[in-house]
């Protein structure tokens, strides 16, 4: 071991600041070891997988914390993220992204005058003669499946990217292609048979988030009290292990029996650990949302729009923006927070971290939800909703933009920090 050289101290320090951190869940991450270990042998029998799980499943969340693993493990030199939940990437964003990362400054220069065609060409070399990993996460948007933001391509944009994807079958860059779905038009040129399914967490691991949930949740009874409950037990086998379902619906027990929530979502007709599980969470998500006031749920719809997360220190100046809208100008905007609080109070959404409760993590499948109940408005009604929401980010991203102009590098870490947030709204 000897010191740094002034060259080396300044590249370590550089890699530091690029590295991927992972952000933990409200409840924190439990029980995916055996899920990764056979990920990782998957990836090394053949080179590209298919990640497939129902929505819920926590498949996004795992990728994210595989990304951080993987750096910490040098499982891979470096690892390249596009989440289609996020925006539509083409190949030609996704080319210039892996570009920008791992030529020098004037190698990507020459690169980026090339044809997109030699581009990509020239890429797939590099990836496939050096070990990276490229991540695919959310690609059923692509082809716009039912309760996938809709970030599509057409068949041509897909081909390119198909085109892409094969020729790095049997190099040395592995790809890892998150998805609800079965993904053929991908599958026989890439992952062929190598496909991972993920399931909801096992017993221990359901366990451990439960406790993780419980212990945040300010009930009447007593953790043991409410793990001594025999409907406990059923509402667990019920919920099948889904983390996003119990996340919504255990953050419940603060104001419910074991006993109620079960007969409420017995109601809704879910299966214990039944096929169709993407229903089943969207029916916890219509159990929580129906137990709000009649006046939550009206303006509850009116974050529709939103995506991933919430900021609520600007809700004032959102409902502002909706007031001048005309069929806005008889809501109750002001009530908007309070609502808000509702629905944080009955899990549907959640603060990042216990330090910042004004940042909220919207549930993944509650847009989804609104947006069914939106259909059921006037076309007037959800134009006027879009526009207030586009004039409030046009203020936002203004406010951003300045932020990370700013010479204070606090300032500046914080408008990164809200545009990285932000980005599927912003975008």
């Amino acid at each position: 071991m000897r010191k740094f050289t002034p060259e080396e101290e300044e590249a370590y320090y550089l890699s530091l600041d690029s590295k991927y951190e992972f952000q933990k869940p409200t409840y924190g991450f439990v029980g995916r070891d055996l899920d990764i270990l056979l990920i990782e042998k998957a990836l090394l029998k053949h080179n590209i997988l298919l990640l497939r799980g129902m929505g819920g499943t926590g498949k996004t969340t795992l990728l994210n914390y595989l990304r951080e693993w993987w750096q910490v493990t040098n499982f891979a030199e470096d690892i390249f993220y596009f989440g289609y939940d996020e925006k539509a990437w083409t190949l030609q964003q996704i080319v210039f992204n892996i570009g920008q990362k791992i030529y020098s400054h004037f190698e990507f220069a020459t690169f980026q005058a090339q044809n997109i065609t030699v581009q990509w060409r020239k890429l797939s070399d590099k990836l496939r003669t050096e070990s990276y990993i490229l991540i695919l996460d959310n690609l059923e948007s692509v082809t716009g499946q039912p309760l996938a933001i809709q970030n599509t391509l057409d068949e041509s944009a897909r081909e390119e990217i198909r085109k892409f994807l094969a020729s790095l079958v049997d190099g040395k860059t592995k790809v890892v292609v998150g998805s609800r779905i079965g993904e053929e038009w991908l599958q026989g040129s890439t992952f062929q048979d190598n496909s991972y399914q993920l399931k909801g967490l096992d017993a221990q691991a359901r366990t451990d988030l439960a406790e993780n949930i419980l212990q945040k949740v300010d009930s009447s009874q007593s953790l043991d009290e409410i793990k001594a409950d025999r409907h406990f037990e059923r509402l667990m086998k019920l919920l099948a292990g889904y983390p996003l379902a119990m996340e919504v619906v255990l953050a419940n027990l603060k104001q419910q029996s074991p006993s109620e929530i079960l007969e409420q979502l017995e109601k809704a007709e879910i299966e214990p650990g039944g096929e169709n599980k993407t229903n089943n969470i969207v029916k916890c998500i219509e159990y929580s949302h129906s137990n709000l006031s009649a006046s939550a749920q009206k303006l509850l719809l009116l974050l529709a729009p939103f995506r991933g997360f919430i900021n609520t220190l600007g809700i004032p100046n959102y409902a502002e923006e909706l007031g001048k809208v005309e069929p806005f100008q008889a809501y109750d905007l002001e009530q908007l927070k309070a609502a808000i609080a509702e629905a944080v109070n009955w899990g549907l959404l959640s603060p990042i971290d216990k330090y910042n409760s004004h940042l909220l993590r919207i549930q993944p499948v509650l847009p989804y939800f609104l947006q069914t109940k939106l259909k059921e408005v006037d076309e007037e009604m959800r134009a006027a909703l879009q526009e207030g929401f586009k004039n409030h980010y046009q203020n936002l991203v203004t406010s951003y933009y300045t932020l990370m102009k700013s010479r204070d590098a606090k300032k500046k870490q914080l408008g990164k920090l809200f545009i990285k947030k932000n980005y599927c709204n912003t975008y």
